[in-house]
């Protein structure tokens, strides 16, 4: 069979890259996607009304490769919203999002695809995730496995990584979806926060769908400081009490037996416990955990999980 004829054969896949100032690391992270295996792409990136160079980065390399479109938007619409967009201007068979500063191996997507091929039923293919800094080295955590087919328990367990405890690394939200289902449901993420809100639209995913996952599909994923994360005590203790309570109401509402429920249950209250001492020396860690649990516990008097759930 001619390589032409399996490029026409192929379905058609769409990579959705959002950006916003994204100049430092976007070009790196475009060649990762140029350098794809897989034979029938389209890459649309959507600017977020950036302020840097991140415009002349995009149409230089448009016009080096007819597989790149890229798309302005006239102002920002935050990030969430910038993420939707790209599933709706997509036109492939299967849909995935790319970070503007993370690299991918040139095997990903073909490995992605062939996981979905054998899954019938799996909405979403996902990588396993080497978290790296901003001068590509790893850093001192865990590699995140790739999903498993079959058994949502299992990959609610491989989600929150028991091998980094604490932390749960957004990789999977970067695999490969089916492009009909994610069309239904990528609005979905506007209910929750740009930071942290990927996790629970994750989690809600793992609860009620089949996915799968290949370690074949590597993804280097920058781990670098966000605009949207917490900076001061008292913001840190409101979005741990949130992502605690989204947690326990998708834990208690999510279509499992009674056991599982509580299972779910555990699994997401130890993450939540063990995010108390990351990052930062011992003892620091223990003052640190001990304030905010101080916190939490005034929170949740003000906000009790029962009226949440």
């Amino acid at each position: 069979m001619s390589r032409a004829h399996h490029q026409s054969d192929a379905p058609l896949v769409t990579i959705g890259v959002p950006v916003y100032n994204g100049e430092a690391y976007l070009a790196t992270a475009l060649d990762s996607l140029l350098q794809q295996d897989y034979p029938r792409l389209e890459i649309i990136i959507r600017d977020n009304a950036s302020t840097d160079q991140t415009s002349s980065i995009c149409r230089a390399v448009a016009a080096r490769d007819p597989r790149i479109r890229y798309l302005r938007n006239a102002e920002n619409i935050g990030p969430l919203k910038n993420y939707c967009r790209l599933v709706e201007d997509a036109s492939g068979d299967y849909f995935m999002w790319a970070a503007d500063d993370d690299l991918h191996n040139s095997g990903f997507v073909e490995a992605l695809i062939q996981s979905l091929q054998a899954e019938p039923h799996a909405v979403l293919a996902t990588p396993q995730t080497v978290p790296i800094d901003s001068s590509e080295k790893p850093l001192p955590l865990a590699v995140q496995p790739a999903a498993q087919a079959g058994s949502r328990m299992e990959n609610v367990r491989r989600f929150f990584n028991p091998e980094n405890p604490g932390w749960a690394c957004d990789g999977w939200f970067y695999g490969l979806f089916r492009h009909a289902w994610l069309l239904k449901h990528a609005r979905d993420q506007l209910a929750y926060r740009p930071w942290g809100g990927d996790l629970l639209w994750l989690f809600s995913i793992l609860t009620a769908q089949d996915i799968t996952g290949n370690e074949k599909a590597e993804l280097r994923k920058r781990v670098l400081p966000s605009s949207f994360q917490p900076t001061t005590w008292l913001q840190t203790s409101l979005f741990r009490h949130e992502m605690r309570v989204g947690f326990t109401r998708l834990c208690w509402q999510s279509d499992v037996t009674w056991h599982d429920k509580v299972r779910l249950q555990q699994m997401a209250w130890s993450w939540y416990s063990q995010s108390f001492f990351q990052r930062d020396r011992r003892v620091k860690t223990w003052l640190r955990g001990t304030r905010l649990t101080v916190l939490d516990a005034l929170l949740s008097c003000y906000f009790p999980l029962r009226r949440l759930i």
